[in-house]
C-alpha cells in the first residue's frame, strides 16, 4: 500500500520538485495515514535533532521521492499537451 511521510520542514524537497518540474506544481503534504514519519535529507540525518531521531525512511527516500514525482509529473504534461488538455 501507499506510504505517507512528511516531507522534511525544511522543504528542499518540495522545493526541488516544484522548480524541476515541467508545469505548475505546489508540494502538499498530509500525515494522516497509517504509516506516518519524517522524510528527511541526508544532511539532516546526519545532524540528528526531533525529524531525524524521528523518521522511519531511509536518508535517500527524498532523492527518491523527488526523481519519481518529477518523472510522473513529466509524463502526465506529456499526456496531457497530446489531449491538448
Amino acid at each position: 500500500g501507499a506510504q505517507l511521510g512528511y516531507i522534511y520542514v525544511r522543504g528542499e524537497y518540495a522545493l526541488a520538485i516544484k522548480h524541476r518540474s515541467p508545469c505548475r506544481t505546489f508540494a502538499v503534504c498530509l500525515v494522516n495515514g497509517d504509516l506516518q514519519g519524517y522524510i528527511v535529507t541526508p544532511e539532516a540525518a546526519s545532524d540528528g535533532g526531533y525529524e531525524a531521531a524521528n523518521a522511519v525512511f531511509a536518508p535517500d527516500a527524498g532523492t527518491v521521492l523527488v526523481e519519481t514525482a518529477i518523472e510522473l509529473i513529466s509524463r502526465l504534461t506529456a499526456v496531457a499537451g497530446r489531449k491538448g488538455v
